[in-house]
């Protein structure tokens, strides 16, 4: 059974430092990935990828605490392909001579 509390209840149930309530914070929703980005062999130095990231999220002003941004770096050509044709990946960042092979592939 579905329970509607009013604005004023849920103000109070955040409030209430009771024990139940106090373990809220256990059960709630782990940050989801709001874009994907894959770069294509290690173009970027591995210590950069988390400051990248950031900077991507400060950019698009995400909010962490419920949204992140993945940059995979050192994507092989099968597993970016496999993302592509998967719907995970959003940003392909690869080299233009891989573009021109996979736009003759088809």
């Amino acid at each position: 059974m579905a329970m509607n509390f009013s604005e004023e209840e849920k103000k109070k149930m955040l409030e209430d430092e009771s024990v139940i309530y106090q373990k809220r914070d256990a059960v709630q929703k782990k940050p989801h990935c709001v874009l994907y980005i894959a770069i294509e062999d290690d173009v970027l130095d591995e210590d950069k990828v988390a400051d990248f990231e950031k900077a991507v999220e400060k950019y698009l002003n995400i909010d962490t605490k419920n949204e992140y941004v993945k940059v995979d770096n050192g994507t092989s050509d099968q597993e970016i392909q496999t993302y592509i044709y998967s719907g995970v990946v959003d940003v392909i960042i690869a080299s233009e001579d891989t573009y021109k092979r996979w736009a003759n592939e088809g």
